[in-house]
């Protein structure tokens, strides 16, 4: 089955297409400035706005320079890059005092200036990962720049070795392995099932020398652990 256009603007269209799907709209409305807020509810939350509410508080409790590590945290990242939790902290409001209102307030401004850091650290790793999954792919490619599958035996090589030096070198980590995810449901999603299935033999190339690389490691760790007599005390 022969893919067409050619390797860069099939990778580039997935690349551009996965962009706005991996980051979250972080958006803070500007009238969270002046949010009030309510006492923290006692126990464990009953209900989605409680949850929201005590998570507003614990933000609110959090040191400035130790909120960017807690916002980066995918299921906390998730709830505060939405415009509904900004709005949530202008709803705050009823029994404020002035104290609780300058808290809050100030929340909202640091979360807002924490958020796009981490939106734009995010996204260079984003551009980092997307860069080193083309030229995994294009690896694959045909002289011409077509995508030829199933995969030709040579062409099968160039990825296999492709993966593996990259492994090798600790060049594929978590974020191009989401990237990978991001693109195989893109191309599923356009009609693009040659793309899908290469994308599977990187995951599956990447998953074999990384377990071959975890066994030669424990093995290696177990024989430092073993003492140099080991052999000759078993009992054959």
């Amino acid at each position: 089955m022969m893919m067409r256009p050619s390797t860069l603007s099939v990778v580039a269209a997935l690349a551009l297409g996965c962009a706005n799907a991996l980051v979250p709209t972080l958006v803070a409305p500007r009238h969270a400035r002046h949010a009030h807020a309510v006492r923290r509810p006692a126990g464990p939350p009953s209900s989605e706005t409680e949850r929201i509410d005590n998570l507003i508080y614990e933000l609110a409790d959090t040191a400035i320079f130790e909120l960017p590590s807690k916002v980066r945290k995918e299921a906390v990242l998730r709830t505060v890059g939405r415009p509904q939790f900004f709005l949530r902290i202008a709803e705050l409001c009823d029994d404020a005092d002035e104290a609780e209102k300058a808290r809050l307030a100030a929340l909202a401004d640091n979360l807002a200036s924490t958020l796009s850091v981490v939106v734009e650290s995010a996204e260079e790793r984003m551009d980092d990962a997307s860069a080193a999954l083309q030229e995994i792919v294009a690896s694959c490619a045909e002289p011409d720049g077509e995508f030829l599958v199933p995969l030709a035996p040579e062409r099968f090589t160039a990825l296999q070795s492709e993966v593996n030096t990259r492994v090798d070198k600790g060049e594929l980590g978590e974020g191009v392995l989401s990237t990978v995810d991001a693109w195989a449901k893109k191309a599923e999603s356009d009609g693009l099932d040659g793309m899908v299935v290469i994308l599977q033999k990187v995951l599956q190339l990447y998953a074999a020398r990384s377990l071959r690389f975890d066994a030669a490691e424990a093995a290696a760790q177990l024989a430092q652990m073993m003492p140099e007599d080991a052999a000759e005390k078993i009992d054959l």
